[in-house]
């Protein structure tokens, strides 16, 4: 292990939770992760998101398995694809076709571009502290913006060295949850405004009764294109996603994470007046492509994923065990006299520091950060893992996961409370 940690120090650009920088993974199982040394760790962090059903679960593994036979990759049709974007269609309210890509950030970026094509114009609105991916304009304002940085609205704040001045001419920034300000940034901007993306469920926090109706309206009246980012509310808290559970349908929307079944892919699903722009019929007005789009093993994954999805019960079995949880951070919290608001929806937990009422980026950045990572470090000695700040929960996770979450919550706040005085 430690000859492995000095190997990714010399050879590995890590990433940017640092708490995770001392541990090597060797295998995953159900809702377990174990190093190359033996260590058993109760995973949330579900690979950042895919992992829905567990790590290794047999279907997807027997499935892909028997594709592999077949051979990983032929770059033209084959049948995986073309029944995943049958069930996919099927699935997505907003999706009368789809399109593969290879990540969530490339079907953001697709959105975007399609969103701009169709309506012939540049500037796009998204929320301040949402992510979108990683296209230049998505590196604005977002999850990992500076809040003692932040613009007024609509201005965008860079959160990356290497980002091209010119994108600050066509992103707008507005603030989740406030229809009013969006409003007046629309009506301000609308003869350049192609679209709006919004992540239905911003990170952690959900949107306020009507906010993501109003934007359907507000998108229709002004002829705007609005795009739903779903890769991660995406067949994750209903079969149909965020448009599912709030009865609101975009114009297009960007899938991946729990749809892949672990594999690299993304989904792009839109109404035929906008999907057709990247097609024959209109002489391929949008280019899009890529070399792995579609490839089938990933296609074959995504398919066990879904069938196993579909069963009964199964969101059902997410969403109680994800409230089940919330409730036991609020008690261990409270029993240990710390203020903090447990967020989430469905089978997505987490939780800020603050006495706040959490509902847009800046009443989330109240929270105390530091105190956030301690504990983290702190679950992660007691062989706990997160996706900072989120927690996914899987189908594997059950009663016996459940119990030793709060085991181990309750001994890591305990001991981090015990330390910080």
């Amino acid at each position: 292990m430690e000859r492995l940690i000095e190997k990714t120090y010399r050879y590995y650009i890590r990433g940017y939770i640092k708490a995770y920088w001392d541990i090597v993974i060797e295998r995953g199982e159900g809702s377990y992760l174990f190093t190359v040394d033996g260590k058993k760790y109760l995973d949330y962090s579900l690979g950042g998101g895919p992992m829905i059903l567990g790590h290794c679960h047999p279907a997807i593994v027997k499935a892909v398995h028997e594709q592999v036979d077949k051979g990983s990759q032929y770059y033209v049709i084959n049948q995986p694809a073309v029944d995943l974007a049958e069930e996919v269609v099927k699935a997505a309210p907003c999706a009368d076709k789809i399109r593969y890509t290879c990540s969530g950030s490339e079907s953001v970026i697709y959105c975007l571009r399609m969103a701009r094509a169709f309506t012939g114009k540049d500037k796009i609105l998204r929320f301040e502290g949402s992510y979108n991916g990683l296209a230049d304009e998505m590196t604005t304002s977002n999850m990992d913006a500076d809040s003692t940085q932040l613009k007024d609205y609509p201005k965008p704040t860079f959160d990356s060295d290497g980002l091209p001045k010119a994108i600050e001419k066509t992103i707008l920034i507005a603030p989740y949850n406030n229809i009013e300000i969006v409003k007046k940034i629309v009506d301000e901007n609308e003869d350049d405004l192609a679209g709006i993306i919004v992540e239905p469920i911003q990170r952690l926090i959900v949107p306020k009764p009507n906010f993501l109706s109003d934007l359907r309206k507000l998108a229709s009246k002004k002829g705007l294109v609005l795009i739903f980012d779903e890769v991660v509310t995406g067949f994750r808290f209903a079969y149909g996603g965020a448009q599912e559970l709030y009865g609101v349908i975009p114009d297009i929307a960007a899938y991946g994470k729990a749809i892949s079944g672990g594999y690299p892919m993304g989904i792009v699903g839109g109404k035929d007046e906008i999907m057709t722009l990247d097609s024959e019929e209109t002489g391929f007005r949008v280019k899009f492509d890529g070399t792995f789009y579609g490839y089938p093993t990933a296609c074959i994954a995504g398919l066990a994923t879904i069938r196993e999805l579909k069963k009964p019960g199964t969101y059902e079995k997410l969403r109680r065990y994800g409230a089940k949880l919330r409730d036991t951070l609020r008690k261990i919290f409270a029993e240990n006299d710390l203020t903090a608001q447990v967020l989430g929806e469905g089978p997505m937990s987490g939780y800020v520091f603050t006495d706040r009422s959490v509902v847009d980026f800046r009443s989330y950045s109240t929270g105390d950060k530091v105190l956030h990572d301690r504990l983290t470090r702190e679950l992660l000695k007691n062989n706990l893992i997160i996706d900072m700040p989120k927690m996914y929960n899987a189908t594997t996770h059950g009663d016996e996961e459940l119990e030793l979450t709060s085991e181990v919550f309750d001994r890591s706040v305990r001991s981090v409370l015990k330390e910080t005085g």
